[in-house]
């Protein structure tokens, strides 16, 4: 059940069968389903003296995918990098290892401490990435501004490697919105496009004079933009926030560079504009 949830909440391109999130958890599925038919019949068709042995390995097999689940997420720098925190991995391998051996353990580890458990770690995963997919469509997508633009005019005219690179790369800023992800590198995104972080920092750099972090910070501050617009009573700790900035400082300093004033003095003047109470 586990994995089928993950699967069915996790964002788009999370488990592409090409990935190593969905290869592992697979296997775990997998494993999770072999060990439970064979604790079925060794429970009613006493075969347990054959079984036991076997059965008692799995604990190390899945103890094995877990380590290589989260050495995927935390030093996977190709194209089975994980995109799930390992917080969220290690929750998942707990609750299924609880949920396979918890009747072993009846004196400790009871079913009716494990479904609450299971519930709560499924209810707040969905909201979050349901929260997640909100902030991706829910302010109006950047569309128009000079440097997307001047982009893909220079990729329908010249036609050059990297004016398509550069085509693709704001294609995908503008549908996937990866820069809300405040762990995005410039490798994630040439993983993405299927090319390689050189290529992408030279045709950004080509194109929009910036480099990959500037290029980053313009998108967020105007998804910003575009989210106070639509909400003049956000304040500005949850613009920062929900459009991928670690800190108020850092986005106190991209937003000056990007729109020359300050966020307090900026979002001060489209309330006064639009008549809305601070």
């Amino acid at each position: 059940m586990a994995p089928a949830l993950l699967i069915l909440f996790a964002p788009s391109g999370t488990f592409s069968p090409a990935k190593g999130v969905f290869l592992l958890s697979a296997a775990v599925a997998a494993v999770t389903a072999l060990v439970s038919v064979l604790r079925f019949m060794s429970a009613y068709w006493y075969i347990h003296v054959h079984m036991s042995h076997a059965v008692r390995y799995v604990p190390a097999l899945l103890a094995f995918m877990m380590l290589g689940f989260i050495c995927l997420n935390t030093r996977g720098r190709g194209r089975y990098a994980a995109a799930i925190p390992a917080s969220t991995v290690a929750v998942f391998f707990t609750l299924l290892l609880w949920n396979v051996y918890a009747d072993q353990y009846s004196g400790h580890m009871s079913m009716p401490l494990f479904v609450p458990a299971a519930l709560l770690f499924y209810v707040v995963m969905a909201s979050r990435l349901m929260d997640f997919r909100k902030r991706k469509t829910g302010a109006v997508p950047v569309c128009g501004d000079p440097v997307v633009e001047a982009g893909r005019q220079a990729a329908m005219a010249g036609k050059s490697p990297s004016d398509i690179l550069f085509g693709r790369i704001a294609e995908l800023f503008d549908s996937r919105k990866p820069y809300l992800d405040d762990k995005i590198t410039i490798g994630k995104v040439a993983n993405m496009l299927y090319t390689n972080k050189v290529y992408v920092s030279r045709a950004i750099n080509d194109h929009t004079g910036k480099n990959f972090c500037q290029y980053v910070n313009y998108h967020r501050i105007m998804y910003s933009v575009s989210a106070f617009r639509e909400n003049p009573h956000l304040r500005i700790s949850e613009l920062a926030e929900m459009s991928g900035f670690h800190t108020i400082v850092s986005y106190n300093m991209a937003f000056r560079l990007v729109m020359n004033d300050s966020p307090g003095e900026w979002c001060k003047k489209i309330r006064q504009e639009t008549g809305t109470a601070q």
